[in-house]
């Protein structure tokens, strides 16, 4: 009877035994499962960690703009770059010259064929505008004009020209006659002149260049007055006063 019950207790404390082993085989397999569970997750975690694209803030990321200082707009200074209108005319034996800018002239210069040039400065009165007579040579002759502004811009002409010379006249008091002299290089064409509101005209042969007269002086003052032509057309004008003896 007691062998009996004693091999009925080792029974009891064979199956607590197996109890036991069940429940730790369970537990570690919890352990293992929640392991695996944790390092999934981590794994995961870092995956997506390192599969996002990772931006580095620029230069001047995030900072607040400045505004650009400009320099104030200054006005452009205008640059002059129109010639000197220049203009020639002949009246008689002269050349005018008008040399003109919208601006400000500077000078004007002119020579004839080779000699030294001529300078005219701008008048202060009108400083846009310088003019000028030059008489022209005898014979031919290249007359050279350059007209330049304030900023340096130049206008120049060059042209030739046929000079002629005017008649000279002479008048010398001879007791009481009045002794005319006319001469002319290419020839004289005719005489005018009026003594004391008396007018005379004196004729000559075309190829005559030279002409001498004697007028009679009335009593007291006497005024006259001589025109004399060349066959060029050029004429010389001539006054004076003288008293009879």
């Amino acid at each position: 009877m007691n062998q009996i019950l004693f091999t009925q207790n080792n029974k009891q404390k064979t199956g607590k035994t197996d109890i036991i082993k069940i429940i730790r085989i369970f537990c570690i397999f919890i352990f293992i499962f929640g392991f695996f569970l944790t390092t999934s997750s981590g794994y995961s975690l870092l995956i997506e960690m390192n599969n996002e694209e990772i931006t580095e803030p620029t230069e001047n990321e995030n900072l607040l703009p400045i505004p650009e200082i400009q320099d104030p707009i200054e006005d452009e200074p205008q640059i002059d770059t129109e010639k000197p209108d220049l203009q020639v005319s002949v009246s008689g034996n002269f050349v005018k010259i008008k040399a003109t800018d919208e601006t400000e002239m500077d000078y004007i210069t002119y020579k004839w064929n080779d000699e030294p040039e001529t300078k005219i400065s701008a008048y202060q009165d009108d400083k846009t505008t310088i003019q000028e007579s030059v008489e022209v040579l005898k014979g031919e002759n290249k007359l050279t004009i350059l007209a330049v502004d304030k900023s340096g811009n130049q206008t120049q002409i060059i042209r030739t020209y046929q000079g002629v010379t005017k008649p000279v006249i002479s008048v010398v008091q001879e007791g009481n006659e009045l002794v005319i002299k006319v001469t002319d290089e290419d020839g004289i064409d005719y005489v005018y002149y009026t003594l004391n509101g008396k007018d005379y005209r004196l004729r000559t042969p075309t190829t005559q260049k030279e002409l001498e007269y004697r007028q009679a002086m009335d009593e007291g003052e006497n005024r006259i007055s001589i025109q004399a032509y060349s066959i060029n057309g050029e004429m010389t004008n001539f006054e004076g006063r003288a008293n009879s003896l």
